[in-house]
């Protein structure tokens, strides 16, 4: 079956709203829980949650899986969101009675990942560490810009529209380090820094 999960409510609604997410099932009779997958949230390249679940993704050994569909973490979630796990690979996937099955693989085990927020004031608690996906799509080298320090560099190619990385650090906004009174160099020199 496909239901749309109303994230506002918390319930199951027959119609897509603009903050459902699109979750496809299949229960038994009797109610049980049952393989299910769902959008991690209505944005584009919000990754996918899957496991054995009666209505709402909470539980341990729940599988969180990133957009490149061979990347996940596996672990503990409470209604839909990651609390903590380790990495897993994709390795085998099937189709059994209408529904997709994945075969993971634990890597890095000793590796826990735990949820972690950022706030506009908070850069959050492991600002340096690459997430699984991150780690194998982009690495931080020198940066060849004058006074660059370091920079982000993709370690593979990618195609238009691929998700390079997810962005995470402090909040600004341009009137805290573009000014009136900058040359032309100056100004181009901040605005290097700057994702629109």
């Amino acid at each position: 079956a496909i239901r749309f999960y109303d994230r506002k409510n918390g319930e199951y609604v027959d119609e897509e709203k603009s903050w459902s997410v699109v979750t496809i099932s299949r229960k038994s009779e009797s109610g049980r829980a049952g393989l299910t997958w769902q959008e991690a949230d209505s944005s584009e390249y919000s990754g996918y949650l899957y496991g054995m679940v009666k209505d709402i993704f909470t539980g341990s050994n729940l599988t969180y899986i990133y957009d490149d569909f061979e990347t996940a973490l596996i672990g503990r979630m409470e209604n839909g969101k990651f609390k903590k796990g380790v990495e897993a690979k994709i390795v085998a996937e099937r189709c059994n009675n209408g529904i997709k099955e994945i075969k993971t693989v634990i890597r890095n085990p000793d590796q826990i990942w735990r949820e972690d927020y950022t706030r506009p004031d908070y850069i959050g608690a492991y600002p340096t560490t690459l997430d699984p996906f991150e780690r194998k799509s982009v690495f931080v080298g020198e940066s060849k810009l004058r006074g660059g320090d370091e920079g982000l560099f993709a370690r593979r190619d990618f195609q238009a529209g691929d998700l390079v990385s997810y962005f995470g650090g402090l909040i600004t906004h341009e009137d805290n380090f573009l000014f009136d009174n900058l040359t032309t160099e100056e100004f181009w020199d901040a605005h290097s820094y700057y994702i629109e």
